[in-house]
């Protein structure tokens, strides 16, 4: 067998002993970015005081502060 396909092989292997925890992850992070979105929507609908704080002080934003000037 020529050294170029016992590399891909060994790659395949790799990539598909990996797959199963690159799947989890990405599953993971579609749930968390749904689950954001539906609690940021259920607060501004339900508690517009708690959304107004959750989005002046984002802890995404360096500069983000929960006084309101």
């Amino acid at each position: 067998m020529p050294q170029n396909l016992r590399i891909r092989e060994v790659r395949l292997g790799i990539a598909l002993i990996a797959l199963p925890g690159a799947i989890y992850t990405v599953k993971y992070a579609l749930f968390f970015g749904q689950w954001l979105v539906t609690y940021v929507e259920y607060l501004q609908r339900n508690y517009p005081y708690l959304f107004s704080l959750a989005m002046r002080s984002n802890p995404f934003d360096e500069t983000a502060s929960p006084v309101v000037r």
